[in-house]
């Protein structure tokens, strides 16, 4: 009787022992399956055969390896929130064997490409390899996206690598390969979205009497940089963090005629090699082209202080260029184009609080002499201006116009 007991007891214990190794075989067999799909390129089938092999595999090393593939396979089929989100449960499950760095190094790459650019750098440079090629490649991703949020630390990683002229290193800190290019459209896309989020504001006391019904201006459309072709920023480029004016220029020289979105396209483009080759400045010295059909173009992003107002007029200093020459005799700004300018500066008004008092022209602001954006424009911004104060009198509920919205200086 003893003996069939143990005999039964042995029995279950081999069926365990079986069971075991066939879930650890196909754990196995889902990795290599996944490793397979990832190198041919298939993501979303590699991300099936990861999340297999994560669920079937017993021990925490081999479990930890089948969820790196899983965030990289989710990363490179463009679910950058889920890449990240599995890639933080590998130091949780097993962070030795380089297993922790890499899943940092590709955290910071799945940041990167959603152009979350200052979280990314710190990632990647928390996951930097050892040596070799994969440790230039993730120096080189540092080095990006601090280009696009922290020059000086750009330069300095950048000094780290073996070899940054190399063609392949260039294009990446410049932006220039199709990965970079589409991480720049995210930036600027999240960009567009963040400041189209109306701000949250202090709360106030009741008004007794509201004069009108005030609303926030909508966004307006806005065509992206990669609309237009931009190249990439240079280096010496200066992060602008509190936006708290706005200045409108004229794009002078030449008379502008084109309404055509490629001819504007290729406009603004030689703005951008002019600004970036001949004044040397870090990209176009404008955040936002008006063109002369009304389109708004994005130019710098806003992340960056601009290169329009002189100095440092620039700082906090949002800047807008009208397409076209509106000095006398030249040109006269387009219904179309007071339209856009009038909606634009409402809207980046009631995003980031900025008074009328704080919207001026070039002229307004030039320490040297000049006539920018022209009469015929300027006697526009002043419109803007008064309707920005109705605006903010309807938002407060005030019932009578406070000076200091509406400085001497700037005319009736």
């Amino acid at each position: 009787m003893g003996r069939g007991l143990s005999g039964a007891f042995l029995l279950v214990a081999v069926s365990f022992a079986l069971c075991s190794c066939q879930l650890n075989r196909s754990g196995r067999a889902a990795q290599r399956d996944g490793e397979r799909q990832l190198a041919s390129g298939n993501y979303v089938a590699a991300v099936g055969e990861f999340r297999q092999a994560a669920a079937l595999s017993s021990d925490p090393e081999t479990r930890a390896r089948a969820l790196v593939g899983l965030g990289e396979a989710q990363m490179l089929a463009g679910d950058y929130a889920g890449s990240i989100e599995t890639l933080h449960q590998v130091r949780r499950v097993y962070a030795r064997d380089g297993l922790g760095s890499k899943a940092y190094r590709l955290i910071g790459e799945a940041h990167m490409d959603s152009g979350e650019f200052t979280i990314a750098a710190r990632y990647l440079l928390d996951g930097l390899p050892g040596s070799g090629p994969l440790r230039e490649r993730t120096l080189a991703y540092a080095a990006f996206c601090l280009r696009q949020t922290n020059p000086k630390e750009a330069a300095r990683v950048r000094r780290q690598l073996a070899d940054p002229n190399s063609p392949s290193i260039r294009n990446i800190i410049d932006g220039v390969s199709t990965r970079m290019q589409r991480a720049l459209a995210r930036a600027e896309a999240n960009e567009r979205r963040k400041i189209a989020r109306p701000r949250p504001r202090a709360e106030r006391s009741p008004p007794l009497r509201q004069p009108q019904a005030w609303r926030p201006a909508p966004t307006p459309p806005i065509k992206s940089r990669s609309a237009w072709g931009a190249r990439a920023p240079k280096s010496n480029i200066s992060v602008m963090r509190e936006k708290t004016k706005i200045t409108i220029h004229h794009s002078a020289g030449d008379a502008f005629w084109e309404h055509s979105s490629v001819a504007t396209a290729d406009h603004i483009r030689r703005i951008q090699r002019h600004h970036q080759y001949n004044r040397r400045w870090a990209d176009i010295g404008y955040h936002f082209i008006i063109d002369r059909a009304g389109t708004v173009w994005q130019g710098r992003s806003l992340r960056f202080q601009g290169a329009h107002a002189g100095g440092h007029a620039n700082a906090g200093n949002i800047g807008i260029v009208v397409l076209g020459n509106y000095s006398r005799n030249r040109q006269m700004p387009r219904r179309q184009q007071e339209i856009a300018l009038k909606s634009l500066v409402a809207y980046l008004a009631d995003h980031y609080d900025i008074l009328a008092r704080n919207i001026f022209t070039h002229k307004e602001l030039s320490s040297t002499h000049t006539a920018c954006p022209g009469p015929t424009l300027t006697r526009v911004v002043r419109k803007i201006r008064a309707d920005l104060v109705g605006r903010r009198r309807a938002r407060s509920g005030r019932l009578s116009l406070r000076s200091q919205d509406f400085p001497r200086r700037f005319g009736k």
